[in-house]
């Protein structure tokens, strides 16, 4: 079974783009104090994953990393490179398969003494 990405080249560059304006306003908005606005975009761009239906494991990495001390770096558009590159390896897929597999009971059996 062939894997099929769930977001489109042309949302790449266009999701992409604007990551990188909220980057660019997320600097500006930290500096003048108004940095509650960074979690109604964050939200907003955790809602679009969500509706996607990719993993949302990069994302939410990113975030956290947002929201410490390291504010300078791009991290909106770290999570959406992180996030793309999960999305078009299908690691989402394996590590589900995987997961479903150990919780059947058909996976490695343990060692027993």
């Amino acid at each position: 079974m062939k894997h099929e990405p769930k977001i489109s080249t042309s949302e790449i560059v266009y999701v992409g783009l604007v990551f990188i304006l909220f980057d660019v306003i997320s600097v500006g908005l930290a500096a003048v104090g108004f940095g509650f606005i960074l979690v109604i975009i964050s939200s907003l761009s955790t809602f679009y994953l969500r509706m996607k239906g990719v993993s949302l494991i990069p994302d939410l990495i990113a975030k956290v990393f947002e929201a410490t001390p390291i504010g300078i770096l791009p991290m909106f558009t770290i999570g959406w490179i992180a996030t793309v590159i999960v999305d078009r390896s299908g690691l989402q897929e394996i590590a589900t398969a995987a997961v479903q597999k150990t919780s059947a009971g058909t996976g490695p059996k343990p060692a027993v003494k």
